[in-house]
């Protein structure tokens, strides 16, 4: 008997995650992106955007909860949007880098909680000693491993923001106003 507590004792020390199941692979994934920033330079590149966006984020599911309340797009519209919107994330998360230092510099994995078929992993992080804070990723597990499928701060999820604007733009200016929109922001200049 102590042999075989023994053995599971050294398996749950060897194999961090182990207890967690599909949640504590989340959260190694969550631990690999949070040891991933923290490594960036302090002036990150657009190819460091571009490697953040590919190997962390699920874009594809990130734009699909944006967009649920955008009927009616064809094959070829919703491909053109999925690609102008990973351009976009990728210049977004490039643009916000400089500022994402100070969020990674002092933060821990809180909890992980199952949601369906994701998982919320919350990071507690501080800024300032006065200014803690928590950031929720949302995890989903695609063909290709985890990724981030969506992102909370202060409440407030990112697919919801997207959401919100692109009914509004969906409802006033139709697809065209959508592609428009995503079009100026890509083309307008790189500013930190």
């Amino acid at each position: 008997m102590k042999k075989i507590v023994w053995l599971l004792f050294i398996f749950f020390l060897i194999v961090p995650g182990a207890l967690y199941g599909a949640s504590g692979t989340s959260q190694i994934f969550v631990e690999e992106f949070l040891a991933y920033m923290k490594a960036l330079p302090a002036t990150p590149t657009s190819d460091d955007a571009n490697k953040i966006v590919d190997r962390f984020y699920a874009s594809d599911i990130l734009l699909g909860k944006s967009t649920l309340d955008v009927e009616g797009l064809t094959g070829a519209q919703k491909k053109e949007m999925a690609g102008l919107f990973d351009r976009l994330l990728k210049k977004k998360i490039f643009l916000e880098l400089p500022g994402w230092n100070a969020y990674f510099k002092n933060c821990s994995i809180g909890s992980v909680k199952k949601e369906g078929l994701e998982d919320r992993v919350i990071v507690k992080t501080m800024i300032e000693p006065a200014k803690a804070f928590e950031m929720v990723f949302i995890i989903s597990k695609n063909q290709t491993g985890y990724k981030i499928a969506d992102f909370e701060m202060n409440g407030v999820l990112l697919s919801r923001n997207f959401r919100g604007q692109f009914n509004r733009i969906f409802n006033e200016e139709g697809y065209a106003g959508i592609v428009a929109r995503l079009t100026q922001k890509l083309n307008s200049p790189l500013t930190h």
